[in-house]
């Protein structure tokens, strides 16, 4: 039987479904893994607040076919990508995305750190 004060806890502090019981893998391990790419098989959107400006903010949490015990964080390119998605489909959440994705066999990317004009570097989602 679930723990629905645990449960509870997950939704309030932006948990995501598609992410329990997995492990977060950093973007620098993953890239270094999977050099030729990996198949985006379920994702999710999750609403913070900035500590110090109190902005809302959002951003993507995505599951991928090669390693089904691990989920990473996407940055901005893979957050407006995730959030087409949800637009397209139609998904109230997801779970109901992640479906839908597996559905069609996942999205092969190749993710790549890269340095800006600024000199920050990002991480570019090329899809395959």
């Amino acid at each position: 039987m679930a723990n629905k004060f645990a449960e509870s806890a997950k939704k309030v502090s932006g948990g995501s479904e598609v992410i329990a019981g997995l492990e977060k893998i950093e973007n620098d391990l993953l890239i270094a893994a999977y050099p030729n790419g990996i198949t985006i098989n379920g994702a999710d959107l999750i609403n913070t607040t900035d500590q110090e400006t109190g902005e809302s903010k959002q951003f993507c949490v995505f599951t991928f076919a090669e390693d089904p015990s691990k989920y990473a964080s996407g940055g901005k390119q893979l957050t407006e990508i995730v959030t087409e998605w949800f637009k397209m489909t139609g998904a109230p959440d997801g779970m109901q995305l992640s479906a839908a994705l597996r559905q069609e066999g996942g999205v092969k990317v190749k993710l790549e750190k890269v340095k800006a004009q600024n000199g920050r570097k990002f991480t570019k989602v090329t899809v395959l």
